[in-house]
């Protein structure tokens, strides 16, 4: 999944000085993928409360994409440096309702300061039936496949038609179809399965 998320952005990349759409959030996805690599090579290492902070990263990334996909001038705001990350939530969460749960999570739980932030804890060794172990690896999955879905609705078009979204009206709406859901809950093995 991470290699076909590559592969959609891959063309836009070269155009770094390019401030178009496509161009735009094809950067962005990258950084979200960028950041996505780093957060499991945290959590290899046995740090779970920062891949928590890590990933909500990614997640506020692919909120102001969505943001900049759907906003009509969320492109030109960001360009000149006044589009707020921090206030793309509502726009994204429009497209995929999901995101904001695991906004509020990952926020409250690993990146707002609290209680459980002054226990004494270092990097440790995953064990199995761990909570911390079946945490990082649901989010792991959870990630590239809504960075896949995002790169999907802005990219889809380029080679044929898109594998998440369907038209609807002068937009999109989210439609995977049975067989494209059947596939993403084997992939996120998650119980419940991901509500979208």
């Amino acid at each position: 999944v991470f290699a076909r998320c590559l592969a959609r952005l891959i063309h836009y990349l070269p155009q770094a000085d390019e401030n178009g759409f496509k161009e735009t959030t094809a950067r962005l996805l990258f950084s979200a993928l960028n950041a996505y690599a780093a957060s499991i090579e945290v959590a290899r290492h046995g740090y779970p409360r920062q891949y928590g902070a890590s990933a909500r990263s990614v997640i506020e990334t692919i909120a102001f994409v969505l943001d900049i996909a759907t906003v009509p001038d969320s492109l030109d705001k960001f360009h000149k440096g006044k589009l707020n990350s921090t206030k793309s939530m509502p726009a994204a969460k429009k497209c995929l309702p999901m995101l904001a749960h695991f906004y509020g999570m990952l926020s409250n739980d690993f990146v707002h300061i609290g209680p459980s932030h002054a226990t004494l804890e270092g990097p440790s060794l995953y064990k199995a039936g761990d909570n911390s172990l079946s945490f990082v690896t649901t989010m792991m999955r959870a990630l590239v496949v809504i960075i896949d879905m995002v790169a999907d609705l802005i990219f889809g078009t380029d080679a044929g038609h898109p594998v998440y979204w369907k038209p609807e009206g002068s937009g999109w709406r989210f439609d995977p179809g049975t067989e494209i859901m059947a596939w993403m809950e084997e992939v996120l093995q998650m119980d419940p399965p991901l509500s979208v």
